[in-house]
């Protein structure tokens, strides 16, 4: 729902630097958590990191009843569940909705595929230390933080067409290189992490134009697409990461790649599809 509020509360440009601030902070977690836990460990008692989380929690929860801007259309009304379903069916018959929600998971599936598998390709497969599986992991996510960093500049010069565009080009090229690499030499993880870089520097430049645009593809309720938006999401990354396991454990480092590729190709149809109206994101307004 804090897309969906974000979305509503704010102008366009301010929108995407938000949600591009949001998505750095969402995928540096995973990655820094185990670190700062393994500190935490060697200083405090393992228990007072609960403590922690709930202060956070209870900050979070003020600071929202606090500031949080009301969206809500239709408060005081009952929940019927006919009328949740009739909401959903007709989000999920809108076809540009449907192609940009699932051109989202598309394009996002290789890299939560490398978040989930990569302790495996590195370390099992290529018998690398964790140090090492630490270090090739800063090129990729400091070119998605270096994509949304240039995104949160250009918002105010470019329109959101022209980045997502913009950002086609090294998803596409950074994954046909890793791709490529690993099919020549199974063990290229130099070349497989060079590719995947430029790739998350490029979904860290398109994404967060994608998700406002396709919050917008429809004039439903934006707490109903985005509840719809992240059920296609997720079920496209629950299945997608399963088969990305597979794929490596069958046929290496080459087969991940192509997968992921193909992942690459999908978003590229969805997009052509998403944008084929000229007007599409072709204003500073949205």
């Amino acid at each position: 729902m804090g897309y969906a509020a974000i979305q509503e509360s704010f102008e366009e440009a301010v929108c995407i630097k938000i949600t591009a601030l949001m998505a750095n902070v969402a995928l540096i977690a995973p990655l820094l958590g185990p670190l700062v836990g393994a500190a935490w460990i060697h200083v405090l008692p393992w228990e007072g990191m609960f403590v922690l989380f709930a202060a956070l929690a209870a900050i979070s929860f003020f600071g929202l009843q606090r500031a949080m801007p009301e969206t809500a259309t239709r408060i005081g009304e009952k929940l019927s569940l006919k009328e949740l379903g009739r909401d959903y069916k007709l989000v999920l018959k809108n076809g540009r909705f449907v192609a940009g929600a699932l051109a989202l998971g598309f394009v996002s599936l290789p890299l939560l595929a490398w978040i989930a598998q990569s302790p495996i390709i590195i370390i099992t497969g290529e018998q690398l230390s964790s140090y090492e599986y630490g270090l090739l992991q800063v090129p990729i996510f400091g070119a998605l933080i270096a994509g949304n960093l240039l995104l949160a500049r250009l918002t105010s010069r470019r329109t959101v067409r022209s980045l997502i565009i913009m950002g086609g080009w090294p998803i596409m090229i950074g994954l046909l290189v890793a791709a490529a690499a690993t099919v020549i030499s199974s063990h290229a993880y130099l070349w497989m992490t060079a590719g995947l870089s430029i790739y998350a520097f490029g979904i860290g430049l398109a994404n967060a134009g994608l998700v406002r645009l396709t919050l917008f593809a429809s004039d439903m309720s934006k707490g109903t697409v985005s509840a719809a938006m992240g059920m296609l999401q997720m079920l496209i990354f629950t299945v997608g990461i399963e088969i990305s396991k597979h794929a490596w454990l069958n046929g290496g480092n080459g087969q991940f790649n192509l997968f992921n590729l193909v992942n690459g190709i999908l978003w590229l149809s969805l997009m052509v599809i998403f944008l084929k109206d000229k007007q599409m994101g072709n204003s500073h307004e949205g």
